[in-house]
């Protein structure tokens, strides 16, 4: 039997099968980073226990027999078809069986499926609040000392506009749905300067990406520093003090005045 036919073969592959789709679904969850979420420790256990998930249908196939899908003799024509056939159906199949439930049921506020689903379910759940502790700490350091020196109407104003007219094929409703979020945050009046243009910087790399947000923030900067200095008028308190000592100077002037006697 040739080694692309032999049964390790088979194996690796249903395991390839489950794990190609485990990191479609991480994908799909983490969008400015998404290779990089995949090769977090979290990510590269949720591919695991899915490649085993595929492995595992694959084993069932070969245990029970089903019809149509029992492996023939290795001479026989349609040896190759059923052995490839068998892979496609233990590493999607496996994967679908497992994200399936048969009812669900409401706890709080959330919808858990009874069921296979139900260890999928708890596995990402297990994977998203790791992956997202640990992308936090990234994103808290580097977005926000990239974004923190812009003031917030620069940010609004020209930033959001500089990255977005970048990008080709930003999809329509995450548009719509950016562009509700920053409306939001430019209405925060309580909200400090500082953490108004962080917060609209995580949002932003959400949908553009780190890079893309870097080299925007260092654009913007540029022009800010390009921008001719404007005169400063003293406050207000300091004209007003200035009056006010000028005529407490000239009232004790008039006060302080000698008189010659005749």
């Amino acid at each position: 039997m040739e080694w692309w036919l032999s049964e390790w073969m088979q194996y690796g592959l249903s395991a390839l099968f489950g794990a190609l789709l485990a990191a479609a679904e991480l994908v799909s969850r983490y969008r400015d980073e998404p290779l990089l979420t995949v090769s977090t420790s979290a990510g590269i256990l949720y591919l695991c226990i899915n490649a085993l998930i595929g492995m595992l249908a694959l084993l069932t196939l070969h245990v029970l027999e089903f019809d149509g899908l029992t492996l023939p003799a290795a001479s026989d024509p349609d040896f190759a078809k059923i052995f490839y056939y068998q892979v496609v159906t233990a590493g999607l199949g496996g994967a679908a069986f497992f994200r399936t439930s048969v009812a669900k049921t409401k706890v709080g506020n959330q919808d858990i499926g009874i069921g296979p689903a139900f260890v999928i379910d708890a596995l990402l759940g297990a994977v998203d609040r790791a992956i997202d502790r640990s992308r936090a700490i990234d994103r808290a350091s580097t977005i926000a000392d990239t974004i923190r020196d812009i003031p917030p109407r620069d940010a609004f104003d020209n930033l959001v506009p500089f990255v977005l007219g970048a990008l080709q094929n930003l999809p329509t409703d995450a548009e719509k749905e950016l562009e509700k979020t920053i409306a939001s945050l430019d209405a925060a009046d309580k909200m400090q300067d500082e953490t108004k243009s962080i917060l609209l910087g995580f949002n932003l790399a959400n949908y553009v990406g780190k890079d893309l947000l870097e080299a925007g923030c260092k654009e913007i900067l540029g022009q800010i520093s390009r921008r001719p200095a404007q005169p400063v008028a003293p406050p207000q308190a300091t004209r007003a003090s200035i009056d006010d000592l000028a005529k407490r100077l000239s009232a004790f002037r008039d006060k302080s005045k000698v008189t010659d006697i005749p």
